[in-house]
């Protein structure tokens, strides 16, 4: 998981709520009277719109938002609400009746591969190497930090637009990490075969409990998540392997010819490292890191 910079894409103009006539300020008209009837059985449209799924891959470059898995390749995307637009539960309880004023608000969807946004029993690795069997996957989880502090519903006397709604939820303090907002690069290590782990920057009680709640719901630890991260971990170490051998012969050699011959290719093989490194990559948070740890005072990349 890493956070993304949601700059870089703007907001779909389906989704625009400072425009009366958009989807998304329609559909919110709509729930906000059926609720007041007393329906609460609302079917929310907009945010599959083939505008929104496009921009979420573009935002997010084809990967999951949480584990960083390219599911173009293998699966359908689930657009997923960071907050739930219909029921909420922690720990399996029922708590709230939904953020349904969010289920068109660009800045509560994120694309999720299906292990990561729907819970079912999986096998997963523990830090100590272990295998167990457990639920996992996101659903309708969104536990807060503070539970007294949920919002509960949309104030109706503010006007709708897309600073107001985006808003309404500022006084939460999510359990769950967002890599729309949270720094989650901070709060993760990982370990040779590939478990993420809690980071020893992390100190506090409250961030150990939302990198570890994080690691659970959304199966960030999954066996064979686990697996593919080992197998990139397994190529940076060969090319870095290679690296370090081909720096200190070209330290060695007393040949200018064969020294200047070792430092191409020293940089041929860096350049390769630097491409498990690009946004666009899977899982280039944990290659990030295992390539600082590896290189550290050997070379700058």
């Amino acid at each position: 998981m890493r956070k993304i910079d949601c700059s870089i894409i703007e907001r779909p103009s389906c989704l625009d709520f400072d425009v009366k006539t958009s989807l998304a300020t329609k559909e919110l008209k709509n729930v906000l009277e059926q609720r007041k009837k007393g329906d609460s059985k609302v079917t929310f449209k907009v945010y599959k719109n083939v505008e929104v799924k496009y921009s979420l891959e573009k935002l997010f470059l084809g990967k999951c938002a949480y584990c960083e898995t390219n599911y173009s390749v293998t699966q359908p995307v689930d657009i997923e609400h960071f907050r739930p637009k219909g029921r909420v539960k922690v720990g399996g309880t029922a708590v709230h009746e939904g953020y349904y004023w969010l289920a068109a608000c660009w800045e509560n969807l994120l694309p999720s591969c299906i292990d990561c946004n729907r819970v079912r029993k999986v096998g997963f690795i523990l830090p100590s190497g272990l295998t167990k069997k457990g639920k996992t996957g996101k659903g309708e989880q969104c536990e807060r930090v503070d539970e007294n502090k949920r919002i509960l519903k949309l104030n109706t006397r503010i006007k709708a637009s897309n600073l107001n709604v985006s808003n309404s939820i500022v006084g939460e303090h999510a359990l769950l990490l967002n890599p729309r907002f949270d720094a989650v690069e901070r709060y993760f290590d990982y370990t040779d075969e590939g478990v993420i782990i809690l980071s020893s920057n992390v100190t506090s009680d409250i961030e150990k409990k939302r990198a570890q709640s994080s690691i659970q719901t959304y199966g960030l630890n999954r066996v064979g998540l686990v697996f593919a991260r080992k197998q990139i971990i397994i190529l940076i170490d060969n090319y870095v392997f290679m690296l370090r051998r081909l720096l200190k012969y070209a330290d060695e050699e007393s040949s200018i010819k064969h020294r200047i011959m070792l430092e191409d290719f020293a940089i041929y093989v860096t350049k390769f490292i630097r491409t498990f490194l690009t946004d666009d990559k899977p899982y280039c948070g944990m290659s990030r890191k295992i390539v600082k740890s590896r290189l550290k005072g050997v070379v700058d990349i």
